[in-house]
């Protein structure tokens, strides 16, 4: 059964046709990354998979629930986050992740477990009781992901979260997101950065204009168009489904 299921997504905002009948899959236990160019509908799409916005026509499923029937269910299991997130301004760290926790209905002990676990993960320590502010760009992304992590959910939805971060907190969060896929998670993330979908993408998925252009791997799109590197493959691609829509 697939973690996520999209079937005939559609969103239009006013007149502006946002997506476009896209349709796919995420598998548990891989991570997929969704690519496009600016305005492609990357960040509309995430934000239906999210919740955060409705479709305007289509589906999407949960291991094979529904939000409609089971909203709270699957919200429980989802952990999302945007490059234009924010914690909260009054909170230290550790008060915004204590805080968190007891929503999603934590014990105490359960709590401090948690925030542990993360500092460690995340290498936490030096911001914890600092307000968000006060955090370096990197302290702010590892607080961020964090709190959008402190219920352990199966499915990871992230952003560009990677965006404007130096190599080696981009690098962190990359091979936290290995980990996560090894434990048996589903993630997808978009990104412009395409050598992070070399890295860690056992999946694409490739989309212009709202619609699906490519459902394949890293492999086979770099083979398709027999080019050096996923740059030179992805902008192929790109040119290719500019042409197709001129026809």
């Amino acid at each position: 059964m697939s973690a996520i299921k999209v079937q005939n997504l559609r969103k239009v905002f006013q007149e502006t046709v946002a997506v476009e009948s896209l349709s796919f899959d995420i598998p548990f236990g891989e991570v997929t990354a969704l690519l496009g160019s600016n305005g492609a509908g990357k960040s509309t799409t995430l934000n239906m998979i999210a919740g955060i916005l409705l479709p305007t026509e289509g589906s999407i499923e949960f291991a094979g629930l529904n939000f409609k029937d089971h909203y709270k269910e699957i919200k429980s299991q989802l952990g999302y986050l945007t490059s234009d997130m924010e914690l909260y301004e009054s909170f230290t760290v550790q008060e915004t992740l204590e805080v968190l926790a007891e929503m999603k209905g934590f014990s105490k002990k359960q709590t401090k477990s948690r925030i542990e676990e993360l500092t460690e993960e995340f290498s936490l320590q030096e911001c914890l009781h600092k307000h968000y502010s006060e955090l370096s760009s990197g302290q702010k992304q590892r607080s961020l992901i964090s709190s959008s992590i402190i219920h352990d959910p199966k499915i990871l939805i992230f952003d560009e979260v990677t965006a404007s971060l130096d190599l080696v907190v981009s690098k962190d969060i990359m091979d936290y997101l290995i980990k996560e896929k090894e434990r048996g998670k589903a993630i997808i993330f978009s990104t412009h950065i395409l050598s992070e979908v070399e890295y860690i993408s056992d999946r694409i998925i490739m989309i212009e204009k709202g619609h699906l252009v490519k459902d394949t791997t890293y492999e086979e799109l770099i083979g398709e168009y027999e080019s050096k590197n996923i740059t030179e493959a992805f902008y192929h691609a790109l040119l290719d489904e500019q042409k197709r829509s001129q026809t």
